[in-house]
């Protein structure tokens, strides 16, 4: 049985606990004050724009991008806040889940948007250097990079 769709309302209310779970945690986070003010900011911003937007942008699209840009942060970053974050929208049995691009991307064998490829731009490096992916997967990976800019030309 296919699950019942969602209202913008309902959507808006659900992404608003997610934000509230993320000042609570960033609140007791171990972070440099800076990025723990600015992300607490972003997420009361992020929180006041789903639920009360401007009528055109009153639609579950303009709200997944929303919850993407807010989402960028847990899901790109670790730590014991990260991990405390995600085990908490769990618990409170919300409607989303980590991502880890690299690998669906790696599955898939290639990037299939812009949004990927600023991931795989900005982050590869990185996750090689941390040993999140092996030498063998940056190289598929920058295989993926050109491939994607060669579509776009």
């Amino acid at each position: 049985m296919k699950p019942k769709r969602q209202t913008y309302q309902q959507r808006a209310e659900h992404f608003a606990k997610v934000c509230d779970i993320a000042v609570e945690v960033l609140s007791e986070a171990d972070i440099a004050d800076d990025e723990k003010t600015r992300m607490i900011k972003i997420s009361h911003s992020d929180k006041q724009m789903a639920l009360f937007p401007q009528s055109m942008y009153k639609r579950i699209d303009s709200l997944k991008c929303i919850e993407s840009e807010n989402l960028w942060y847990w899901n790109e970053h670790h730590g014991l806040h990260i991990d405390k974050f995600w085990q908490k929208i769990k618990d409170a049995g919300l409607d989303y889940y980590r991502k880890d691009i690299f690998q669906i991307v790696l599955k898939r064998s290639r990037i299939s948007n812009r949004t990927e490829y600023d991931y795989v731009i900005d982050e590869i490096l990185v996750a090689e250097q941390l040993g999140r992916i092996t030498p063998d997967e940056a190289k598929r990976l920058n295989s993926y990079l050109l491939n994607y800019e060669n579509s776009r030309k």
